[in-house]
């Protein structure tokens, strides 16, 4: 009884008391609304990307002149790298902005900088292509700044399209200040949550498993083209060996000496020819041996930089865990004070109770003995009289 009585009073007491904790991952989530810039941000950077690809494609497929096709090749080189940079940056407002600036220098390269004369008679075709990229910047960036914000930041972006052009197709440039964008205020502590940030790394690596492999292929194409590397040299040169070779041969049934002499002559042309090959290919591979150390570079500052932010962020993780879990235990130690003190408010109580309903009891049974006694003794004087 008593074991049920406690149970009981000690369920009661939990029920009253009951709790829940939760452990938060570190650094504060990225606001919804910052989250959506990043996204669109980066989404409009891969359809900026394929569409320059698509018209420098069009536009080396029409002409035969090997500096166009050349520039094409670096269009869409520059346009991939400088895009990547921009879009990819840690704050989102800083990426749109800078997204935003950057389209809009492309489009001023090509329209009147030193762009303007790059593709020829199919010159509008590129300033057709970068005047509709700048014009959907502003768009994107219209729908995630309120009116001050476009307009201070439209200024921004004019003022780097005016003061600091693109000089070639490398599009090597600075970005849009960071201070000037967040307009003096003091950038994030934090690129948002863990989740966040592995979310981040994730689309990052995606990117360049994509577009690395298209960036190299470019630069290997702009080399064989600038070494003057090419298989219809190769062929030419098998040809005319081939020919001359059926030539000797027919010579040293008639007259061996001449087949000797044009054998000797075939093979110092032969020489000759190879050794230019050879040449030009050594040239090509010593470059790309170059760029391949600058790409190795490249990956590995970028690895770097994100298992420093992955250092960081885990760090911080463990530092919020541990302040969680002595919250916790300060928690269940306040609680379990809370739960022993109830009980006793309980056991108190029922021992009050316990105690008073004896009380009545032994009252109640008293009371109607010395009630049934005095009617006893009242009844008996009557009987005898």
């Amino acid at each position: 009884m008593k074991a049920r009585a406690w149970a009981s009073m000690l369920g009661a007491a939990l029920l009253g008391g009951c709790f829940s904790f939760s452990v938060q991952t570190p650094g504060e989530p990225l606001p919804p609304q910052e989250l959506r810039m990043r996204t669109d941000t980066r989404q409009f950077a891969a359809q900026m990307s394929e569409s320059v690809q698509r018209t420098a494609d069009a536009i080396a497929a029409q002409s035969t002149d090997p500096a166009v096709r050349a520039a094409a090749l670096r269009w869409k080189l520059g346009t991939s790298v400088a895009i990547r940079r921009a879009a990819y940056r840690t704050i989102p407002r800083h990426a749109l902005v800078d997204t935003w600036a950057f389209s809009e220098q492309m489009e001023v390269f090509f329209r009147e900088g030193n762009g303007r004369e790059l593709f020829g008679e199919r010159q509008s075709e590129a300033v057709k292509e970068t005047a509709r990229l700048a014009q959907e910047a502003r768009a994107l960036a219209a729908r995630h700044l309120d009116a001050t914000q476009l307009a201070r930041n439209g200024d921004l972006v004019r003022a780097q399209a005016a003061n600091e052009p693109l000089a070639d197709l490398d599009f090597v440039r600075a970005p849009v200040a960071l201070s000037a964008v967040l307009a003096g205020a003091q950038p994030p502590a934090s690129a948002g949550s863990a989740t966040d940030v592995a979310a981040d790394a994730i689309e990052r690596f995606d990117l360049y498993g994509h577009s690395i492999p298209d960036e190299a292929r470019w630069r290997t194409e702009l080399l064989i083209g600038e070494t003057g590397l090419k298989g219809s040299d190769v062929a030419r040169l098998l040809t005319r060996t081939d020919e001359t070779l059926r030539r000797i041969y027919e010579l040293a049934e008639t007259e061996p000496g001449k087949a000797a002499a044009m054998l000797e002559e075939a093979r110092a042309d032969l020489q000759r020819g190879w050794a230019v090959v050879d040449q030009r290919w050594v040239e090509t591979l010593s470059v790309l041996q170059v760029e391949r150390a600058a790409l190795a570079r490249t990956l590995e500052s970028a690895q770097t930089a994100l298992d420093a932010t992955i250092q960081r962020e885990r760090t911080a993780f463990y530092a919020a865990l541990s302040q969680e879990r002595t919250g916790l235990a300060a928690d269940a130690e306040r609680y379990t004070l809370r739960i022993v003190e109830e009980a006793r408010s309980v056991a108190r109580e029922a021992a009050v109770w316990f105690f008073g309903l004896i009380a009545l009891v032994l009252g109640t049974t008293f009371a109607i003995g010395f009630v049934l006694g005095r009617a006893t003794q009242r009844r008996g004087p009557d009987r005898g009289g």
